[in-house]
């Protein structure tokens, strides 16, 4: 299931909900609906409108997240890249909550940033009881 934060026509404020068939967007919430069902675990039934995909505009899926961790050079397609050899140990690192954009939004580059690396496929989330969720990004 794709969850996605939005706004919508007619709509204040965003909303949250999950995209149907790829082509409708269900709400279920308000702008912190895809974080609360991330805690909780499970998604609602719909609570408000519906619109076509293309009538809505679609922002990060959490807006403002905690911390992100993140690993680098973890496939070989990746590696082969970048020109380097496969790491021995996990190369971990963070990003700031600042970091997150929109589909299809811009990305920022701070003026002190000399490499700019901006892809990024895949979301696991792990809740505070410490299970986890994949979620794709697209």
């Amino acid at each position: 299931m794709r969850l996605v934060t939005f706004e919508a026509p007619g709509q204040m404020g965003a909303l949250s909900g999950f995209l149907q068939d790829d082509e409708r967007v269900v709400a279920f919430g308000g702008a912190d609906g895809v974080k609360e069902v991330m805690a909780a675990g499970r998604v609602p039934g719909p609570s408000g409108g519906t619109w076509p995909l293309a009538d809505v505009r679609l922002l990060a899926p959490i807006p403002e997240p905690g911390t992100i961790y993140a690993i680098g050079l973890n496939y070989a397609d990746h590696i082969a890249e970048m020109g380097g050899t496969a790491p021995e140990q996990p190369v971990v690192f963070v990003k700031v909550s600042g970091c997150v954009a929109p589909p299809g939004g811009p990305i920022v580059c701070p003026e002190v940033v000399h490499r700019l690396d901006y892809e990024g496929e895949m979301v696991i989330v792990m809740g505070d009881r410490g299970e986890i969720g994949g979620y794709c990004v697209a």
